[in-house]
């Protein structure tokens, strides 16, 4: 893919690990703001970027830019825990206030450090913006600036990945494209989105309806989160539990432990109604306690029904696609019917890849939904 020249700007870049003061420069990096109309899904800026820069992500470097003594930019790069020819280019910001060229050259100037660093690290293929990996936030809204209103959508919500034209170019300019055409594999899919279903619950419930009556004749349960006053940590074990196996085919997917899983959905521990979210049980064999094999991850945001995440357990995903009806399906009926009691907007589903398989569900509505929203994942090798 053929580069654009950008112009050198006038700045230092210097490494966390080379860093005389490792804490004035986490300090440093952390007061840079993003280019993004919404908040971050965690809320708390610091919190969220603290997170970023554990060691966990270990092996992974930090490069912030100055002007002087004033930071102007700043950026991320890891490489896979599964696999150390991949690695990850995310954290990315800059100075929101410079002219369009020059936040578009300093931008250019931060990806050529960091894809330097992973080259020298015998990376071979980079994927971005990525922070850490995909369990933190990553993607950029692709597109025109949303604007709340316009045409009946909806400004971006706080879980949805930034807006930044500027990052979208500067990642051109350096080589980036999409990561199916990049590495010439259709399975590489870099597009997803999220669609908005407003006042569509009674019609979307019929479609899902039998998959529900389905799991309950079948024996199966359903249980909310917290249920029987059940602590969130004690939640979060079982989401782990679920959420490990079912994601591992996943695109760019790679595991992390309990500990981990826990700091990242506990940061939204209050902030988020969790009213919609549903753990799916197996029928009781007297042998004790009752271990949920599925879940939805979702909530209430701004009166709709956001659809997070839907994970089953891969052997109950065999066993009722012979028995003819979906887990996913009877726990998204069940996350629709809350949205229909409570008189609430509308369903979202949210942050969907466009991989042809992980939205089957939801090209089954896709007919009622009122708005897309598209973004954009992008790859180079090197």
């Amino acid at each position: 893919m053929q580069s654009t020249k950008v112009g050198k700007p006038d700045m230092n870049i210097e490494s966390l690990s080379a860093a005389m003061d490792p804490s004035r420069f986490r300090f440093a990096f952390t007061s840079i703001r993003d280019q993004s109309s919404c908040d971050l899904y965690l809320k708390d800026h610091a919190a969220y970027l603290e997170l970023a820069m554990d060691p966990c992500w270990h092996p992974m470097e930090y490069w912030l830019a100055c002007d002087g003594e004033q930071p102007i930019g700043r950026v991320g790069a890891r490489i896979s825990s599964v696999d150390p020819t991949r690695g990850y280019i995310g954290l990315l910001a800059c100075d929101v206030e410079a002219p369009r060229s020059e936040r578009l050259a300093k931008y250019v100037a931060l990806l050529e450090t960091a894809l330097r660093w992973l080259g020298a690290q015998g990376v071979t293929a980079v994927f971005a913006p990525v922070d850490c990996n995909t369990w933190l936030r990553y993607r950029v809204i692709s597109g025109v600036a949303p604007q709340d209103g316009a045409d009946g959508i909806e400004a971006p919500f706080g879980w949805e990945p930034p807006f930044d034209p500027d990052l979208e170019a500067a990642l051109k300019a350096t080589g980036f494209g999409a990561p199916e055409t990049i590495f010439g594999d259709k399975s590489m899919q870099g597009r997803y989105h999220t669609r908005v279903f407003r006042s569509v619950f009674r019609q979307a419930m019929r479609v899902l309806e039998p998959h529900h009556k389905r799991a309950l004749r079948d024996g199966y349960t359903f249980r909310s989160f917290g249920a029987d006053g059940r602590s969130f940590d004690d939640e979060l074990a079982l989401l782990h539990g679920i959420a490990i196996p079912s994601f591992s085919r996943q695109f760019l997917f790679e595991p992390i432990d309990l500990g981990l899983f826990k700091r990242i959905y506990r940061s939204g521990a209050g902030q988020l109604d969790l009213s919609p979210s549903a753990f799916i049980l197996p029928p009781e064999d007297g042998s004790g306690a009752v271990i949920p094999v599925g879940f939805l991850f979702g909530f209430v945001d701004r009166g709709y029904v956001v659809v997070k995440t839907v994970a089953v357990q891969p052997d109950l995903v065999s066993r009722t696609k012979g028995r003819k009806w979906s887990a996913a399906s009877a726990l998204l009926y069940h996350a629709l019917q809350y949205g229909d009691e409570q008189n609430l907007r509308g369903g979202i589903a949210a942050l969907v890849h466009d991989d042809g398989s992980a939205n089957t569900i939801e090209k089954w509505l896709a007919w009622a939904s009122d708005w897309t929203r598209h973004y954009e994942l992008f790859a180079r090798a090197i």
